[in-house]
């Protein structure tokens, strides 16, 4: 992962004895959107896949798309590990069991075949970038799923019948 870049908050306060103290607190620079109609699947993860979900949004370009292999799973176990001070938190199989549930509640589509180690996070629910780009690639996806037969359910609030039938 890139590093990423931090904003600096001064604050100045007291101590508890009434001394005055100035501190810097650092926070991640970097955002992404999260969009309230994806709740009713949040509920169902476990906060280990939850926090899987966030890193591979952490780990998203501008147009959504993560590459998710073996060396970004690693990357994620080392990274879980350090900053819980815990070994054996996760494992890579167990990322691939958080895989495969985020894939089946639509918060992760795969690009390219089954084997393919490409996804979009679905910028129906998250997506990092401005109103008028998410809405080019919300488009843009809708577009090229339906062009090449594949599954818009994910992307749409109604069924494909329902959107394909005008319901």
């Amino acid at each position: 992962m890139k590093k990423e870049d931090y904003i600096t908050v001064d604050i100045d306060t007291a101590k508890k004895d009434g001394t005055r103290i100035k501190r810097k607190v650092r926070f991640k620079s970097m955002g992404t959107t999260l969009f309230f109609n994806n709740l009713h699947h949040l509920v169902d993860l476990t906060p280990k896949a939850f926090s899987f979900y966030i890193y591979i949004c952490q780990g998203m370009d501008k147009k959504n798309v993560v590459l998710i292999d073996g060396k970004f799973k690693e990357n994620y176990v080392e990274f879980i590990t350090k900053v819980t001070s815990k070994q054996g938190v996760c494992t890579v199989s167990s990322l691939d069991k958080y895989l495969s549930q985020l894939k089946d509640i639509g918060l992760l589509l795969l690009i390219g075949s089954s084997h393919s180690a490409l996804y979009l996070v679905n910028p129906k629910f998250v997506f990092n970038g401005t109103e008028p780009a998410r809405k080019r690639l919300l488009k843009d996806i809708l577009e090229s799923r339906i062009n090449k037969g594949l599954s818009i359910k994910h992307l749409i609030g109604v069924s494909e019948d329902d959107f394909f039938n005008g319901l």
